[in-house]
């Protein structure tokens, strides 16, 4: 399925037209960017803040690779902390 089957053209010109005004610094705060130990940093920050329930939902990237990460290296690391 194309994104173009789910939103239009229009749309998505709109939605990205809006991003460029959202700074990076914003972006950076609620949404984890890089390679797995960036997003394990990122998410560990909101952890020991209190977090207890975060969505995970790869949106960059290839989705093969993004839930590889997911299911082999960040779950596991998580699943590891909880049964120290």
């Amino acid at each position: 399925m194309r994104s173009s089957d789910i939103v239009s053209k229009e749309v998505m010109e709109q939605l990205s037209r809006v991003a460029e005004c959202v700074p990076d610094s914003l972006v950076k705060r609620v949404a984890p960017m890089g390679d797995v130990d960036q997003i394990i940093d990122w998410l560990e920050e909101r952890a020991n803040v209190g977090a207890k329930h975060m969505v995970i939902a790869p949106t960059c990237g290839s989705p093969e690779d993004n839930l590889r990460a997911l299911r082999e290296e960040i779950l596991p690391y998580f699943k590891s902390l909880d049964s120290s």
